[in-house]
């Protein structure tokens, strides 16, 4: 069998019929899976979908390919080190920057060939529960999300112009896709489609804004490398 060098299983410690006994096989029992849960939806999930949405932006077809440039490479970086990072409770036994660390240099493994297009399919599901709760927590504490506002910007970019840089079309899969393309020009209204409970941060709101219209003037990469 061929697979991945790495491996994660962390189980809920909780079997009223007793427990079975998959730490043999490398799982790990924990008193709350929650940490966990929140860790790798943040950190892997939410870097994914930052590089998916800019690599398809701007004209690549893997996620390895897309860290490979380097606008897009310090924007992962970033979003993991000054949004993610700071809203997460560190899981017990679970070093968080070495995590992030070792997602990345996963990412960066040409062996798998994550395309970006499948990463980046439903993402008026994923973004939610993968990037919009950093851009909440990082405000709560008094901080701004700068980076976790690009990737969510290019989310809607995507989602609605499906160009990218070159102006070739983009794969786009979505559930609401047609909904949101509907809004594309009426910003205020699609930003309280898509973010209704960040309506109340002007500043998040103004700088999303702001964002797609660099977007739509300069292209996702330059506007990026200026970030």
């Amino acid at each position: 069998m061929v697979a991945e060098p790495f491996s994660q299983w962390v189980l809920q410690d909780d079997f009223p019929g007793g427990r079975p006994s998959w730490e043999r096989a490398g799982a790990r029992f924990v008193a709350d899976v929650e940490p966990y849960e929140q860790a790798k939806l943040r950190v892997l999930n939410g870097v994914h979908s930052a590089l998916a949405y800019t690599g398809a932006l701007t004209g690549h077809e893997y996620i390895a390919d897309a860290l490979d440039d380097p606008p897009l490479a310090h924007l992962a970086e970033r979003l993991l080190a000054e949004d993610v990072l700071p809203t997460l409770t560190p899981p017990p036994g679970v070093d968080l920057p070495s995590y992030g660390e070792q997602v990345v240099t996963r990412m960066r493994n040409r062996a798998l060939r994550h395309r970006c297009a499948q990463i980046a399919m439903d993402g008026s599901l994923k973004v939610p529960i993968r990037l919009l709760g950093t851009a909440r927590d990082r405000l709560a504490a008094g901080a701004f999300p700068q980076w976790a506002c690009l990737a969510v910007a290019a989310w809607l970019r995507h989602v609605t112009v499906s160009l990218d840089d070159a102006g070739h079309p983009v794969d786009v899969n979505d559930p609401r896709a047609e909904d949101l393309r509907r809004l594309a020009h009426a910003p205020e209204r699609l930003l309280a489609e898509v973010v209704p409970d960040l309506a109340d941060h002007p500043d998040f709101t103004t700088h999303l804004r702001n964002t797609l219209s660099d977007f739509a003037e300069h292209g996702v990469r330059a506007s990026l490398t200026h970030a």
